[in-house]
């Protein structure tokens, strides 16, 4: 295959497909601001609709050998989805609640009975949310589609979670790189099948560094909390650990407090490195997908994200204070200290704080790593894609994600594949 090098230092090959994203702009900034005020007025319904427009948006920005990805799916059909899964669960919550009331021992064993349920239906809403999307998604005509058992990929990943806590997170790798491969060897083009040769040694060094970074401290910390606590109720008796260095436990606990700064640090680096090594490993036919966004780019990100997120809530705090002064000085001093409106203006700053910071997070961090990982890929020796032919027939429902929207597990504003 010939390799050519252009005056910008960026290597073309002539046979391959360049995966292309076009810029939001302001399009996509208005977009968002309308969606989400229509939100705040109907109370959240309109996320079905909005989500769907996102969907198309993202979709028609994305070229593959300068044909753009189409979405199909309609907010409707979300709408009516959601409502017909939660007149499904509905009853299992009332039951569940039910035997509760019975005596105490009841009520834990409803409430264990049901905390592993939801677990359980929520990675079977994943899946089929995953089915829907793919369903509602097309190129050149045809549609890409899912096959597989959700209810397989649900005890796959419940057994694989089990075993992560088991291991204190060690069985991680396994696990996602099993599901990975789960999700991608059961996704279709036409009828032409992808797969994934995707293994734990792919992303084990990441995650070790996410494991003593973030995991280990909090465990380590925990586990000599406890024994601290325990050699105290010992006193006079023979030491558990010598007195000197429990003497140091409490001094230790406090670092717990920098864990969650190591995770916005580290996080980046390990979902840039996490999302190359998957993608890289995506194959359908002879045909093979190439991924080469860098760390750097996600950092970038990441941290406008933050910033702008820090700027927007002190204008806001500031700008809240100011309307708060002004209505003291308009009209009585009793109106702005009264309980009621001190509560209704909370949560008013609130709902304005929470659609802006969705906005940021659409325009600047959703479709900035959609932009630049998109941007990065190549799909080599594409010719079988141009051979693809017309697969599965199956419509799925919207029902599809309504699971995942009314469980909650990120059915309703995931956007990507």
């Amino acid at each position: 295959m010939t390799e050519l090098q252009n005056p910008e230092g960026f290597r073309e090959k002539q046979s391959d497909w360049i995966v292309f994203v076009q810029r939001g702009g302001n399009d996509l900034t208005s977009l968002s601001i309308r969606g989400v005020m229509l939100m705040v007025a109907t109370i959240g319904l309109y996320r079905f609709w909005f989500v769907s427009d996102l969907r198309r948006f993202f979709w028609s920005r994305t070229l593959v050998d300068d044909s753009p990805l189409e979405y199909t799916g309609r907010g409707l059909e979300l709408f009516i989805g959601f409502l017909i899964a939660v007149a499904i669960l509905l009853p299992l919550g009332l039951g569940l609640f039910g035997l509760s009331l019975i005596s105490q021992t009841a009520a834990i064993i409803g409430n264990i009975a049901y905390f592993v349920i939801l677990l359980f239906l929520g990675q079977y809403a994943l899946f089929r949310a995953r089915r829907y999307r793919l369903n509602r998604t097309t190129w050149r005509g045809l549609r890409l589609h899912l096959t597989g058992s959700a209810w397989k990929y649900a005890f796959m990943s419940m057994g694989w979670s089990i075993l992560t806590v088991l291991t204190l997170g060690l069985a991680w790798p396994w696990a996602s790189a099993s599901l990975e491969r789960f999700r991608v060897n059961h996704t279709w083009y036409g009828n032409l099948r992808f797969s994934s040769d995707a293994k734990w040694s792919d992303i084990i060094k990441p995650f070790m560094v996410i494991w003593v970074v973030l995991v280990l401290p909090f465990f380590a910390i925990i586990v000599l909390g406890m024994v601290a606590s325990l050699q105290s109720e010992l006193a006079g008796e023979s030491a558990i650990i010598p007195g000197s260095l429990a003497a140091m436990i409490p001094l230790l606990i406090p670092f717990l407090v920098f864990v969650p700064f190591f995770g916005v640090l580290v996080y980046p680096w390990y979902k840039a490195v996490i999302m190359r090594t998957y993608f890289s490993k995506i194959k359908a036919g002879t045909a093979s997908l190439t991924a080469s966004f860098s760390t750097g780019l996600f950092y970038k990100v990441w941290f406008k994200t933050i910033l702008v997120t820090i700027a927007a809530s002190i204008f806001l705090g500031i700008l809240g204070g100011i309307v708060y002064f002004f209505l003291g000085s308009l009209f009585s001093t009793n109106l702005v200290q009264d309980q009621t409106f001190l509560t209704v203006s909370g949560v008013v700053a609130y709902v304005i704080w929470i659609a802006v910071s969705y906005v940021i997070t659409i325009t600047i961090y959703h479709f900035g790593i959609w932009h630049y990982a998109g941007n990065s890929m190549v799909i080599i020796n594409p010719g079988c894609i141009e051979e693809v032919q017309a697969g599965s027939k199956e419509t799925v429902g919207g029902i599809n994600e309504g699971f995942a929207d009314a469980l909650d597990v990120g059915g309703g504003f995931e956007i990507g594949l």
